[in-house]
């Protein structure tokens, strides 16, 4: 298991916590994956079967007061 995420909105503290959750080893990268470069070199070096995208922000609150930040995270 692969795991890519920038923690915008989460802690590296989660990544463990899905280890025990699963009983799984999983490698970790702290990237965007907006970055094409970063999303590539994960590409390179693993092979990859499938994507499940879980990526995304959802405080409506806050997504008022950020907007641009989600508009970003389209």
């Amino acid at each position: 298991m692969i795991v890519a995420d920038n923690l915008c909105n989460s802690k590296p503290q989660t990544i463990d916590k899905i280890k025990q959750i699963t009983n799984k080893e999983l490698t970790f990268y702290e990237i965007d994956v907006t970055v094409e470069a970063s999303v590539n070199s994960v590409f390179i070096s693993h092979q990859i079967d499938g994507i499940i995208h879980f990526a995304g922000l959802k405080a409506v609150g806050e997504s008022v007061e950020m907007l641009l930040s989600y508009y970003y995270n389209w």
